[in-house]
């Protein structure tokens, strides 16, 4: 019994089948964020995400965004045009990123 508790559990593996091989880097694995209440990036981090939306967005002075406005997105999150209707789920979008970027928002 005490040889089962003193063995080292194995690490979870991750299932990357669904992503292409760019989307992993030495940072990691690219992630779906919100950042602030309308925006979804595609990112390595927290602060990568603030950045990447800075930067598409160009002067975001009046907003002070940090790490605490920013929320990693479940890839089961349902996206939907104006009118309500399903388009797909944001998983489905993220198998296309390779790389950091801005992705969509909305008002």
């Amino acid at each position: 019994m005490s040889q089962h508790l003193n063995e080292k559990q194995s690490e979870p593996q991750i299932d990357l089948t669904s992503y292409s091989q760019k989307s992993v880097s030495t940072d990691g694995l690219l992630k779906a964020y919100q950042v602030g209440e309308n925006d979804i990036v595609a990112a390595y981090n927290e602060k990568e995400a603030v950045k990447i939306l800075c930067d598409y967005c160009g002067d975001m002075s009046e907003f002070d965004f940090d790490e605490s406005d920013v929320a990693e997105q479940s890839f089961d999150l349902k996206l939907q045009n104006e009118d309500g209707t399903f388009l797909e789920l944001l998983g489905d979008t993220m198998k296309d990123v390779d790389k950091p970027q801005y992705l969509f928002g909305w008002e």
